[in-house]
């Protein structure tokens, strides 16, 4: 804790003062957190505790309010369980507990608590990490590959500088990177395929499909000026007229 000396009418007081701490936005019911984590694509954070357990006040004010972890923290749907259904639905035995489940609501893991700051931390990134890293890998085998990349991103934004997330991460994150970028090329070679064999509506279809697949990657807007071109190429035959239909 800093402490503060001021001077009143020429006395000196040390006073305490505590430091900064974050704000944490706690959702107001644990129903709540579950629909947002849904449609925000987040995993959820629920905090086994209660307002007469000193433990759990204590590694709130001192772990969960520090700015140290409030940009992770952000990163999950966070909310507080003190019924005693809660309890039991998750076979959490005490207080200052901690279950992180996945945007569907399973459980994915357990951090058992209380933990000094920079334990919970780096056990929080790992799970984090874990569940970006499970989503890539889900994505991926879901042929959605534009969520693939963002999950992949926001993955590898967070190993940066830290060798103990590379050491167990970067490889499993360059395989999907490697895939997706396969895969694109490989949808692209049949497009092109189709395309000199004349069979443009082919062509488009595989266009269209990666449009949607690739979503939010550059390959994906690739797709769509190959789309548009074979919409607009007046010098394409007479069998192309419904793709003309269709885009007006």
């Amino acid at each position: 804790m800093r402490k503060t000396l001021i001077f009143v009418w020429g006395f000196s007081l040390l006073i305490p003062i505590r430091a900064a701490y974050a704000e944490v936005d706690w959702r107001d019911s644990y129903t709540d957190a579950l629909n947002e984590a849904q449609v925000e694509k987040k995993p959820v954070l629920i905090l086994f505790s209660s307002p007469h357990c000193d433990k759990c006040l204590k590694f709130e004010e001192e772990v969960f309010n520090s700015p140290e972890v409030s940009k992770l923290l952000a990163e999950f749907v966070l909310v507080k369980a003190s019924e005693a259904k809660i309890f039991k639905q998750y076979q959490v035995p005490t207080h200052h507990n901690i279950v992180i489940l996945d945007e569907k609501g399973k459980v994915f893991t357990r951090i058992w608590g209380p933990l000094s700051l920079k334990r919970f931390n780096e056990v929080l990134e790992v799970a984090y990490i874990s569940i970006l890293t499970f989503e890539t890998e889900s994505a991926l085998s879901g042929k959605a590959y534009g969520e693939a990349n963002v999950a992949l991103s926001r993955a590898s934004s967070l190993i940066q500088d830290k060798d103990i997330l590379r050491k167990h991460f970067s490889g499993r994150l360059k395989k999907v990177q490697q895939s997706v970028q396969t895969a694109a090329q490989e949808r692209l070679k049949q497009a092109q395929n189709k395309a000199m064999e004349k069979d443009y509506l082919g062509a488009y279809a595989i266009y269209d499909q990666m449009s949607r697949e690739f979503q939010g990657l550059e390959v994906a807007e690739e797709a769509k000026n190959k789309m548009k071109h074979l919409e607009n190429d007046p010098t394409l035959p007479e069998e192309i007229r419904p793709l003309r239909v269709n885009a007006l």
